[in-house]
């Protein structure tokens, strides 16, 4: 799972951004791992949720990966 915050109240958009989650996305779904990537969580409470989730429903799983990437 990549959640990528883009959006910042007051701040200019970080265009690289959206590379670097594509990059990402490219590099573990290469090596085998379903990846989803989640566009700036509509809010804090979203984002929690989804990411327990994420580990509640793999939590039998060899492995997990999160990447939080935030820019501002």
């Amino acid at each position: 799972m990549i959640f990528n915050f883009v959006s910042y109240e007051h701040t200019v958009t970080p265009y690289g951004s959206n590379v670097d989650a594509e990059r990402l996305e490219k590099l573990f779904t290469g090596i085998g791992y379903n990846v989803k990537v989640r566009q700036d969580p509509s809010s804090a409470i979203d984002f929690k949720t989804e990411l327990t989730d994420l580990l509640a429903n793999f939590v039998n799983s060899d492995s997990v990966v999160a990447a939080v990437m935030a820019r501002g």
